[in-house]
């Protein structure tokens, strides 16, 4: 055993399961067999070949606790070696990814829960919105690749099963699904109906019918529930400015949480202009990636939630620097969940750890059906709230049906000492 007190990075493996093509799960294994797991959602392929190009033969050998100069070894060669800044790329997943891998290691070192790891919890569990998302957001498996809708896809795949079909219910009996929540515990929803005018009007105009179609849920859920349930909008990065302030004026009579992602992520002095306008929250950006990014987008953005996704914001170690500076300006976050079960467990621990984190994302539909199917220690939802599974890290492990059925990748230092990038099975 190495004299590190964590032990030395032996290898680093990818997971891939044609059932979950978006999904990169990554492995950091420590020289006695130990492995932290982390992961990162869309451009699977090219965060492999990155993770395996790049990223492995900086990891190899290195001190598997000392999560600095984990950051060090992969971060952004150009920008002085710190964690990569700006919109979600190929590189910020892949070490996202790693990131989430190195805490889970460390944490499952020390026979911790993540977020005792962390330091320490402020809460017990954390409140929850539902997202209305159907399971099953994905082409068929024998679809070509330019038959995939790229990143505009958010299918997850597995079961197509699941009883949880929010997004139909949100359109078709959005105040049925608002009695069913509330019934159940939860508190909040957020619904994105907007989106279906996506290539209709391409955001750069909004019709009076157009408006008046897509404020009917928000009408019904109000006329259902009345103030039981929080609503929030999600308008998904798709709009100019003008037709986002019809939009947004449209909205203030239901008296929403927030606004979510109204503009481009790169529009921020036109964000900034729409946030001066406003008479309720603007939260944004989970495509984001970097405190830098993040500075940037709270001063010239004028955001009041800060959202992020700890498999694209450069993992836990950069969103606890964020959740700092957006506490130090009092704002709130809220970490983002639509995609993987390791970063919905590792964001139900660090919402437990973030002194401000104000709520947490979920997916009905991901979190009891098909999470599952991929592992398990999947966080529970119950009273409106998520509570992490128990045990050391973030608590989730691949199953081995998974594992058996996904196609694997390991490089590192073998037994031998000799450099190998293959299949797991000759470790």
């Amino acid at each position: 055993m190495s004299e590190e007190p964590f032990g030395r990075i032996e290898s680093v493996e990818t997971v891939r399961h044609p059932s979950f093509p978006h999904l990169t799960h990554v492995l950091l294994h420590r020289e006695d067999g130990l492995a932290g797991l982390g992961e990162t959602f869309h451009q699977a392929g090219a965060v492999e070949a990155y993770v395996h190009s790049e990223l492995a033969p900086r990891l190899a050998g290195a001190p598997a606790g000392n999560l600095g100069e984990l950051w060090q070894r992969i971060g952004a060669f150009a920008d002085g070696r710190r964690p990569h800044s700006g919109s979600i790329s190929v590189d910020s997943s892949a070490c996202s990814a790693l990131d989430l891998a190195s805490w889970d290691l460390r944490a499952r070192a020390l026979e911790l829960p993540l977020h005792e790891a962390l330091g320490g919890r402020v809460r017990e569990a954390i409140r929850v919105y539902v997202t209305a998302v159907d399971p099953d957001h994905l082409p068929p498996p024998e679809a070509q690749p330019h038959e995939r809708a790229g990143a505009d896809d958010w299918g997850l795949g597995g079961s197509r099963q699941s009883a949880y079909r929010d997004w139909t219910a949100s359109l078709e009996r959005p105040g049925e699904l608002a009695l069913e929540l509330a019934d159940e515990g939860f508190t909040a929803l957020k619904l994105f109906p907007f989106v279906r005018l996506a290539d209709a009007t391409r955001g750069l105009s909004i019709s009076p019918s157009q408006l008046a179609e897509n404020l009917a849920p928000f009408q019904a859920v109000r006329e259902a529930v009345g103030d039981r349930l929080d609503l929030a909008v999600d308008l998904a990065s798709m709009w100019t400015l003008a037709p986002a302030l019809q939009i947004a004026r449209a909205l203030s009579r239901f008296d929403l949480m927030w606004l979510e992602d109204p503009l481009r992520i790169s529009a921020l002095d036109s964000l900034g202009l729409l946030s001066e306008a406003l008479t309720m929250p603007l939260a944004g950006y989970d495509y984001r990636c970097g405190l830098p990014s993040y500075v940037e987008m709270i001063e010239r953005g004028g955001v009041s939630l800060v959202r992020m996704d700890l498999g694209w914001v450069g993992g836990v170690t950069e969103a606890v620097r964020i959740a700092a500076y957006a506490e130090a300006r009092g704002l709130g976050v809220i970490l983002h969940d639509c995609a993987g079960p390791v970063c919905w467990a590792a964001a139900v621990h660090t919402a437990l750890h973030l002194p401000n984190a104000v709520i947490q994302e979920c997916v009905r539909a991901y979190a009891r059906d098909i999470y599952p199917e991929i592992g398990t220690g999947v966080p529970t939802l119950a009273a409106g709230a998520a509570r992490p599974a128990t045990g050391p890290g973030h608590g989730f492990e691949l199953s081995d049906a998974y594992l058996s059925e996904a196609q694997r990748r390991r490089s590192g230092v073998g037994r031998d000492g000799r450099w190998r990038s293959e299949g797991p099975g000759s470790w």
